[in-house]
């Protein structure tokens, strides 16, 4: 009956770097893509922001740090959608300006 709060605190860019990594590999290696369109990725964008805001606004906080969490939302959010879409890309695509984004991509992950 004990109930665990479990949190990483973790900067945007190294969500967006993670997801691009994880996705780059689930894409070579099993041919996966979350988002093989940007409409799916705004699609769920909007309603896994939608549940996570929803989750802060309910929770007991003062207001200044609801809105900084609902910032954060956001920001996290965006970040693994937008490294998700493009770790995808990057192991369709073999072209110099994606091996630069790759390179960018997956330091210090």
């Amino acid at each position: 009956r004990a109930m665990v709060w479990h949190s990483h605190d973790r900067s945007s860019m190294y969500e967006l770097k993670r997801s691009y990594a994880d996705h780059e590999l689930v894409m070579r290696l099993l041919g996966y893509r979350a988002f093989p369109r940007l409409t799916g990725l705004a699609k769920s964008w909007v309603q896994m922001s939608g549940k996570l805001m929803d989750a802060v606004w309910r929770e007991n906080r003062s207001p200044t740090e609801k809105v900084r969490l609902l910032l954060r939302v956001l920001v996290v959010t965006s970040a693994r959608h937008v490294g998700s879409y493009l770790g995808a890309q990057a192991a369709i695509h073999h072209s110099p300006w994606w091996r630069r984004v790759d390179n960018l991509l997956r330091k210090e992950v």
